[in-house]
Protein backbone atom coordinates (compact mmCIF):
# COMPACT_ATOMS: atom_id res chain seq x y z
CA UNK A 1 0.00 0.00 0.00
CA UNK A 2 1.14 3.74 -0.66
CA UNK A 3 2.54 5.96 2.13
CA UNK A 4 0.14 8.61 4.20
CA UNK A 5 2.69 11.05 2.67
CA UNK A 6 2.32 9.76 -1.00
CA UNK A 7 -1.83 9.96 -0.46
CA UNK A 8 -2.09 12.79 1.14
CA UNK A 9 1.19 15.40 -0.05
CA UNK A 10 2.70 14.81 -2.53
CA UNK A 11 -0.60 15.80 -5.52
CA UNK A 12 -3.14 17.19 -2.80
CA UNK A 13 -0.86 19.49 -0.22
CA UNK A 14 -2.79 23.02 -0.65
CA UNK A 15 -0.20 25.84 1.52
CA UNK A 16 -1.79 29.74 2.32
CA UNK A 17 -5.24 28.73 2.50
CA UNK A 18 -7.08 32.26 3.08
CA UNK A 19 -9.06 31.36 6.90
CA UNK A 20 -11.38 33.45 8.31
CA UNK A 21 -10.21 34.52 11.91
CA UNK A 22 -13.10 31.33 13.88
CA UNK A 23 -14.87 29.88 11.39
CA UNK A 24 -16.37 28.17 14.01
CA UNK A 25 -18.07 31.39 15.24
CA UNK A 26 -19.06 31.93 11.90
CA UNK A 27 -20.06 28.70 10.33
CA UNK A 28 -21.51 26.56 13.56
CA UNK A 29 -21.48 22.67 12.76
CA UNK A 30 -18.82 23.25 9.89
CA UNK A 31 -14.97 22.18 9.64
CA UNK A 32 -14.36 24.25 6.42
CA UNK A 33 -16.57 26.55 4.31
CA UNK A 34 -15.36 26.71 0.32
CA UNK A 35 -16.87 29.74 -1.57
CA UNK A 36 -19.96 28.99 0.37
CA UNK A 37 -19.79 24.93 0.24
CA UNK A 38 -20.04 23.52 3.49
CA UNK A 39 -18.10 20.70 4.21
CA UNK A 40 -19.46 19.57 7.66
CA UNK A 41 -18.23 18.57 10.65
CA UNK A 42 -19.22 14.84 10.74
CA UNK A 43 -18.07 14.71 7.06
CA UNK A 44 -14.53 15.73 7.78
CA UNK A 45 -14.60 13.74 11.03
CA UNK A 46 -15.79 10.44 9.23
CA UNK A 47 -13.05 10.99 6.45
CA UNK A 48 -10.67 11.28 9.07
CA UNK A 49 -11.83 8.26 10.56
CA UNK A 50 -11.89 6.68 7.15
CA UNK A 51 -8.35 8.26 6.44
CA UNK A 52 -6.67 6.65 9.32
CA UNK A 53 -8.32 3.21 8.35
CA UNK A 54 -6.65 3.36 4.85
CA UNK A 55 -3.58 4.36 6.49
CA UNK A 56 -2.53 2.63 9.51
CA UNK A 57 -1.69 -0.90 8.12
CA UNK A 58 1.36 0.71 6.33
CA UNK A 59 2.22 2.92 9.12
CA UNK A 60 2.41 -0.16 11.22
CA UNK A 61 4.61 -2.01 8.79
CA UNK A 62 6.56 1.23 9.08
CA UNK A 63 6.64 1.29 13.08
CA UNK A 64 5.02 4.93 12.72
CA UNK A 65 2.18 6.49 14.51
CA UNK A 66 0.62 9.88 13.41
CA UNK A 67 -1.42 11.89 16.10
CA UNK A 68 -5.20 11.82 14.65
CA UNK A 69 -4.95 16.09 14.77
CA UNK A 70 -2.49 15.28 11.73
CA UNK A 71 -4.90 12.52 10.31
CA UNK A 72 -7.79 15.13 11.11
CA UNK A 73 -5.87 17.93 9.48
CA UNK A 74 -4.45 15.84 6.22
CA UNK A 75 -8.43 14.76 5.35
CA UNK A 76 -9.62 18.66 5.82
CA UNK A 77 -6.96 19.39 3.82
CA UNK A 78 -8.01 16.86 0.66
CA UNK A 79 -11.85 17.83 0.62
CA UNK A 80 -10.70 21.56 0.79
CA UNK A 81 -8.62 20.97 -2.30
CA UNK A 82 -10.69 18.76 -4.10
CA UNK A 83 -13.72 21.34 -3.70
CA UNK A 84 -11.32 23.79 -4.87
CA UNK A 85 -9.66 21.84 -8.10
CA UNK A 86 -13.50 20.93 -9.26
CA UNK A 87 -14.85 24.75 -9.16
CA UNK A 88 -11.65 25.79 -10.73
CA UNK A 89 -11.96 23.27 -13.74
CA UNK A 90 -16.14 23.58 -13.73
CA UNK A 91 -15.59 27.77 -13.76
CA UNK A 92 -13.05 27.12 -17.22
CA UNK A 93 -15.86 24.60 -18.91
CA UNK A 94 -12.99 21.82 -18.78
CA UNK A 95 -14.23 18.23 -18.49
CA UNK A 96 -11.89 15.41 -17.26
CA UNK A 97 -10.70 13.46 -20.37
CA UNK A 98 -11.24 9.40 -21.64
CA UNK A 99 -7.86 8.97 -19.72
CA UNK A 100 -9.01 10.28 -16.22
CA UNK A 101 -12.35 8.42 -16.52
CA UNK A 102 -10.52 5.31 -17.71
CA UNK A 103 -8.43 6.00 -14.27
CA UNK A 104 -11.67 6.04 -12.00
CA UNK A 105 -12.90 3.10 -13.75
CA UNK A 106 -9.57 0.66 -12.75
CA UNK A 107 -9.52 1.86 -9.04
CA UNK A 108 -11.34 -1.20 -8.10
CA UNK A 109 -8.80 -3.47 -9.60
CA UNK A 110 -6.23 -0.73 -8.04
CA UNK A 111 -7.23 -1.34 -4.88
CA UNK A 112 -7.09 -5.65 -5.19
CA UNK A 113 -3.85 -5.00 -6.65
CA UNK A 114 -2.76 -2.84 -3.34
CA UNK A 115 -4.70 -5.75 -0.97
CA UNK A 116 -6.45 -3.06 0.21
CA UNK A 117 -9.12 -4.41 2.82
CA UNK A 118 -12.61 -4.40 1.52
CA UNK A 119 -13.47 -2.36 4.86
CA UNK A 120 -11.35 0.05 3.12
CA UNK A 121 -12.04 0.01 -0.83
CA UNK A 122 -14.16 3.26 -0.61
CA UNK A 123 -11.54 5.15 1.13
CA UNK A 124 -9.04 4.39 -1.10
CA UNK A 125 -11.32 5.11 -4.05
CA UNK A 126 -11.87 8.61 -2.44
CA UNK A 127 -8.47 9.59 -1.97
CA UNK A 128 -7.35 8.48 -5.54
CA UNK A 129 -10.07 9.84 -7.08
CA UNK A 130 -9.47 13.37 -5.86
CA UNK A 131 -5.79 12.62 -6.45
CA UNK A 132 -6.03 12.13 -10.44
CA UNK A 133 -8.64 14.87 -10.60
CA UNK A 134 -5.85 16.93 -9.08
CA UNK A 135 -3.09 15.71 -11.29
CA UNK A 136 -5.78 16.00 -14.30
CA UNK A 137 -6.59 20.01 -13.54
CA UNK A 138 -2.66 20.67 -12.52
CA UNK A 139 -1.77 19.43 -16.26
CA UNK A 140 -4.36 21.31 -17.68
CA UNK A 141 -3.49 24.33 -16.03
CA UNK A 142 0.00 23.83 -16.86
CA UNK A 143 -0.43 22.52 -20.61
CA UNK A 144 -2.35 25.96 -21.78
CA UNK A 145 1.07 27.79 -20.14
CA UNK A 146 3.42 26.13 -21.76
CA UNK A 147 1.49 26.85 -25.27
CA UNK A 148 1.41 30.25 -24.68
CA UNK A 149 5.03 30.41 -23.89
CA UNK A 150 5.52 27.96 -26.80
CA UNK A 151 7.46 25.51 -24.95
CA UNK A 152 7.41 21.92 -25.32
CA UNK A 153 3.99 20.28 -23.83
CA UNK A 154 6.32 18.02 -21.32
CA UNK A 155 3.48 16.79 -18.72
CA UNK A 156 5.95 16.83 -15.86
CA UNK A 157 6.49 20.15 -16.51
CA UNK A 158 2.80 20.86 -17.30
CA UNK A 159 1.79 19.63 -13.99
CA UNK A 160 4.70 21.31 -11.74
CA UNK A 161 3.50 24.55 -13.66
CA UNK A 162 0.00 23.79 -13.08
CA UNK A 163 0.57 23.28 -8.93
CA UNK A 164 2.13 26.56 -8.65
CA UNK A 165 -1.01 28.38 -10.52
CA UNK A 166 -3.42 26.71 -8.69
CA UNK A 167 -1.63 27.50 -5.42
CA UNK A 168 -2.25 31.28 -6.18
CA UNK A 169 -5.24 30.80 -7.40
CA UNK A 170 -6.20 28.82 -4.32
CA UNK A 171 -4.76 31.64 -2.03
CA UNK A 172 -7.60 34.41 -3.00
CA UNK A 173 -10.61 32.13 -2.39
CA UNK A 174 -12.83 32.43 0.14
CA UNK A 175 -12.22 29.52 2.71
CA UNK A 176 -12.69 29.38 6.46
CA UNK A 177 -11.27 26.39 8.33
CA UNK A 178 -12.40 25.85 11.68
CA UNK A 179 -9.71 26.51 14.23
CA UNK A 180 -9.94 23.12 15.79
CA UNK A 181 -8.26 21.42 12.88
CA UNK A 182 -5.13 22.01 11.70
CA UNK A 183 -3.62 23.91 8.75
CA UNK A 184 -0.98 22.61 6.01
CA UNK A 185 2.08 24.56 5.93
CA UNK A 186 4.07 25.48 3.11
CA UNK A 187 6.07 22.02 3.33
CA UNK A 188 2.95 20.01 3.18
CA UNK A 189 3.27 19.23 6.75
CA UNK A 190 0.42 19.93 9.77
CA UNK A 191 0.69 23.06 11.34
CA UNK A 192 -1.32 22.07 14.90
CA UNK A 193 -4.36 23.57 15.24
CA UNK A 194 -5.36 27.33 17.26
CA UNK A 195 -7.84 25.83 19.44
CA UNK A 196 -8.60 22.52 20.85
CA UNK A 197 -10.09 19.53 18.73
CA UNK A 198 -13.60 18.54 18.55
CA UNK A 199 -13.03 15.51 21.12
CA UNK A 200 -11.67 15.24 24.49
CA UNK A 201 -7.97 15.81 24.39
CA UNK A 202 -5.20 14.79 27.32
CA UNK A 203 -3.25 17.95 28.40
CA UNK A 204 -0.23 16.40 26.75
CA UNK A 205 -1.89 17.01 23.06
CA UNK A 206 -3.55 20.54 24.06
CA UNK A 207 0.36 21.37 24.70
CA UNK A 208 1.43 20.02 21.05
CA UNK A 209 2.32 23.13 19.72
CA UNK A 210 4.16 21.90 16.93
CA UNK A 211 3.13 18.59 15.80
CA UNK A 212 6.12 16.14 14.05
CA UNK A 213 6.83 16.43 9.94
CA UNK A 214 5.28 13.72 8.16
CA UNK A 215 9.02 12.68 6.96
CA UNK A 216 9.91 11.98 10.87
CA UNK A 217 10.06 8.33 12.12
CA UNK A 218 10.17 10.40 16.18
CA UNK A 219 6.64 8.65 17.62
CA UNK A 220 7.62 10.46 20.96
CA UNK A 221 4.52 12.48 20.88
CA UNK A 222 2.09 10.01 19.44
CA UNK A 223 2.75 7.38 21.77
CA UNK A 224 2.09 9.75 24.67
CA UNK A 225 -0.69 10.33 23.64
CA UNK A 226 -3.87 8.22 24.30
CA UNK A 227 -5.41 5.49 21.71
CA UNK A 228 -8.53 7.30 20.45
CA UNK A 229 -5.93 10.18 19.36
CA UNK A 230 -3.42 8.10 17.49
CA UNK A 231 -3.27 6.75 14.13
CA UNK A 232 -0.88 3.56 13.67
Amino acid sequence: MRSLRTYAVAALAVSALATGCSAADVHPGQAAVVEGHDISMSTADDFADEFCSLNEPSLKQGDLAFPMVTLRALSLNILIQDELLHRYADERGWTPPASYRQAIAGLDDEATQANVPASDVEAFKKVRTAQEYAAWVYVRAGREVLIQEGKPLDDQQAYDRGRLILREWMEKQDVTVDPRFGTIDEKGDVVAPDGGLSVAVSDLARKGATLPPLNSRDTAYADALPPSQVCG
